[in-house]
């Protein structure tokens, strides 16, 4: 039952996350990516993936806290941030896997804070090919879908912005 529940909770998060990585908004991004990352914890605290659990609230806190700061966060709370992520995802090691969702949510961050899509739709690109490798670890099948219509979604719009600043080079 908890399966079936862990699936249900991924598939509303992941609906969430396409969301966040297609819209333009910067505060609508936070907004997806934060309901996004309530259902998803819930879903790998059902699947065993605890540190995916912790890091997918302390993502939440980080939204909060980029909405608040308008996207330009103090250096000092940054590095506050990625230490706290680093200790309580230590407290739940239990293999090099574990630290996956660590490293996810500090690139997805830093993309944040450079304020380019580009380099945040990179970031996103790499965190769904590192999420991959986490959830073949718990088993979180329907992430893994998600996370490869996620790679497919955020390359096209890569291409797309390329070609956009293409032709205005060009003119």
């Amino acid at each position: 039952m908890n399966l079936i529940i862990a699936y249900i909770l991924c598939v509303i998060g992941s609906l969430f996350s396409v969301l966040s990585d297609k819209s333009n908004n910067g505060g609508k991004i936070l907004i997806y990516n934060g309901i996004a990352n309530v259902f998803c914890g819930f879903h790998y605290f059902l699947l065993g993936g605890i540190s995916g659990g912790i890091t997918s609230f302390a993502a939440i806190v980080r939204n909060i806290t980029f909405h608040k700061y308008k996207g330009k966060i103090p250096l000092q709370m940054i590095l506050g941030y990625f230490v706290f992520l680093i200790l309580v995802s230590y407290t739940s090691v239990t293999s090099f896997l574990t630290f996956i969702p660590v490293s996810l949510v500090i690139i997805y961050t830093i993309g944040l804070c450079c304020n380019d899509k580009n380099i945040l739709k990179a970031c996103i690109l790499l965190t769904s090919f590192l999420e991959i490798i986490y959830d073949i670890k718990y088993k979180a099948y329907v992430a893994i879908g998600v996370c490869i219509i996620n790679i497919i979604l955020v390359t096209i719009s890569i291409m797309k912005i390329d070609r956009c600043d293409n032709k205005l080079e060009n003119n």
